[in-house]
């Protein structure tokens, strides 16, 4: 399993995802020097997280990943008397300059998102501070929740990520309350109980489209 790592403009080096290839393979010169290639495909496996810090990092232009390799060769010989292969000890071995740097176009990694299944999803990454001050102990708490469990991925991943953003505005509520403005008029218990779910959708994007309009003014 090896490490890959994306800089951000003028920021430090930061791992996202990890490489894996589980296979082993035979590659080197025989005692007649003739040489025998082989070609590896490595996996690259990370979280959404890891696709939001990427898709943060390249700020609209193409994506490049640094790859640090490491890995475990050793002789391969064979039995005069009888067809067998016998392994040497494995040694570890790395790149000897460092990292290596693999450049995606932008074109292909925007496919890739895509068929990814997520290219229609806004990806917002939240800075949350180790040490919160109080009383937003509880808050913070509840969206470090909400960050591991969409990690997870899955169905049960996204409910769990729901159920702690809640639970953090629930906390956030009870510090101070929201103040929206003048001719704002909250609805009755009964009224948002009996809202469908495209109805909260539409009075979420109403709110939103007020609040991109303060923003640009």
């Amino acid at each position: 399993m090896e490490k890959c790592s994306l800089k951000a403009k003028n920021g430090p080096l930061l791992n996202v995802g990890y490489l894996i290839n589980d296979e082993s393979h035979i590659a080197g010169t025989n005692e007649e020097g003739r040489d025998h290639s082989t070609e590896i495909r490595l996996e690259w496996r990370g979280s959404f997280a890891d696709i939001a810090y990427i898709e943060k990092a390249r700020n609209g232009q193409a994506p490049e990943l640094q790859m640090w390799l490491e890995c475990e060769w050793s002789f391969l010989t064979r039995n005069e008397l009888a067809s067998v292969r016998i392994f040497t000890g494995t040694q570890r071995a790395a790149s000897r300059y460092g990292n290596i740097k693999v450049p995606y176009p932008r074109e292909v990694w925007i496919d890739l998102v895509r068929i990814l299944g997520i290219g229609e999803n806004v990806l917002v990454e939240v800075p949350l501070p180790t040490s919160p001050p109080e009383p937003w102990t509880g808050v913070w708490s509840a969206l470090v929740d909400a960050r591991n469990a969409f990690e997870q991925g899955g169905s049960s991943g996204w409910q769990g990520t729901v159920t702690s953003v809640r639970l953090a505005l629930e906390r956030w509520r009870a510090i101070e309350k929201e103040e929206p403005g003048a001719g704002w008029k909250a609805p009755s218990p009964a009224d948002r109980e009996s809202r469908s779910k495209k109805e909260r959708l539409d009075a979420l994007r109403w709110h939103l489209m007020q609040v991109a309009h303060l923003a640009g003014c």
